[in-house]
């Protein structure tokens, strides 16, 4: 099971509202559909629904399989398609659907299209002019090399607006990395050695990062939580995660005067990601922003 992404690229912001409606409505349909057939929605066994052969035949499109992360609830599917300037994306739940024909769809209605998904993540390349271009090199290449154990200050602008409270989850970070270290290690523990090779190996690790976690009087349990989903939606992908089936991400940053050019720059989760670094960098003071794929 894995994610895609699906990015297109419109002419201009109102073209990308426009066929990002028209997109989500499609998508409603077919949650529609399942949602009122649930019998017949079981018996599918893979193969398109019929709101899905609908939307097929209005686009002439091949539609060959039932896209299964749209057998859910109406509520789970609202953040499905966002809108970021000109670029839209439509991000799937948990799959074995792959993006066809989500694909041509995007493309039919008019934009430029390109894949994002798990195995395949896309580099972006981002340009900008910006007082301090190495404090903001320094904070990006720390966070690259130390895996993303390290701050991420642009967390905080998810969907590309500054979160209310990003003073508090800012303060809360450094003991939130500090308990990640430490749950990261948790296998180096000495009170583990004696269970190694044990049935109860499990239960002790579970009870050492209990015993870590009530050592430390700073976060509450949501507080790490909700600092997981924040991290996680903004990650950019270190140089040194890759698996035999995900291409190396060489990111690299240069500096000319008071321009910074970040290339290969890959988010775990694009869709979130990259609004929200854009976001960071401009109330950092970036402008003459650019970014595309690549």
């Amino acid at each position: 099971m894995s994610y895609f992404t699906i990015i297109g690229i419109c002419d201009t912001p109102e073209q990308a509202e426009t066929i990002a409606d028209t997109l989500y409505g499609h998508i409603v349909t077919i949650v529609d559909w399942h949602h009122n057939h649930p019998f017949k929605s079981e018996k599918l066994k893979g193969k398109p629904s019929p709101a899905e052969l609908e939307i097929a035949k209005q686009y002439n499109l091949k539609w060959e399989r039932c896209h299964d992360w749209l057998m859910v609830d109406i509520e789970n599917i609202q953040e499905t398609v966002t809108v970021y300037d000109n670029w839209i994306f439509l991000t799937s739940g948990e799959t074995n659907a792959p993006p066809q024909p989500f694909d041509a769809l995007m493309r039919a209605l008019g934009a430029q299209v390109a894949v994002d998904s798990d195995t395949h993540p896309l580099g972006i390349t981002i340009e900008a002019k910006i007082a301090q271009p190495q404090k903001i090199a320094d904070q990006i290449t720390t966070y690259i090399a130390q895996d993303g154990l390290a701050p991420c200050p642009w967390m905080v602008y998810i969907d590309g607006e500054k979160d209310p409270h990003a003073d508090r989850w800012l303060s809360l970070e450094p003991a939130y990395l500090e308990l990640t270290r430490q749950f990261r290690d948790v296998d180096n523990h000495p009170d583990l050695i004696p269970f190694k090779g044990k049935p109860d190996y499990n239960a002790k690790i579970l009870a050492i990062m209990d015993k870590i976690f009530s050592e430390q009087s700073v976060l509450k349990f949501e507080d790490v939580a909700i600092l997981d989903d924040m991290r996680e939606a903004c990650a950019i992908i270190s140089n040194g995660v890759h698996s035999p089936d995900m291409p190396h991400h060489p990111a690299t940053i240069t500096i000319d005067g008071d321009t910074i050019t970040l290339k290969h720059i890959a988010f775990a989760e694009i869709a979130t990601g990259l609004p929200a670094f854009l976001a960071w960098l401009e109330a950092e003071g970036a402008n003459d922003l650019r970014y595309e794929l690549g």
